[in-house]
């Protein structure tokens, strides 16, 4: 499955406990880019395993937990997930589903001051260099 992943998006490095958990994804916003079109939904991992989604309104409250190395567990509406962990540069993050060829792919808006609401605004932030 991981293959599968590598393939679509190359060059990716795995979460690193050290490297990245306080800096680069502990209270960062993450941007869900998959179905941004129809749904608008930000991510926000806490440290005290927390996971906040906000949606337009409505913010749900539910869990994740670091399981080994750069695998997590996230409590979702569709029940207990286990994925892989994987950041393209410090401002993409990739979750990979353990259980089928899917991943999510998120963006860090929390330096951004431009908001990501369509697949248009993901082409911009990605691909200008005056993003920031």
């Amino acid at each position: 499955m991981e293959d599968y992943l590598r393939k679509t998006i190359p060059n990716l490095k795995p979460f690193d406990y050290d490297r990245h958990h306080d800096s680069h994804f502990i209270n960062k916003e993450w941007v869900l880019v998959n179905g941004i079109s129809k749904k608008k939904s930000i991510y926000t991992f806490k440290k005290d395993n927390i996971l906040e989604i906000s949606r337009k309104k409505s913010v749900i409250k539910t869990s994740w937990t670091l399981s080994i190395s750069n695998i997590f567990s996230i409590e979702t509406e569709d029940g207990l997930i286990t994925v892989k962990a994987f950041f393209k540069d410090d401002d993409v993050l990739v979750l990979n589903h353990q259980n089928k060829n899917e991943f999510a792919l998120f963006i860090n808006t929390t330096n951004y001051s431009e908001d990501l609401n369509s697949i248009e605004d993901v082409h911009c932030l990605l691909y200008t260099s005056d993003a920031a």
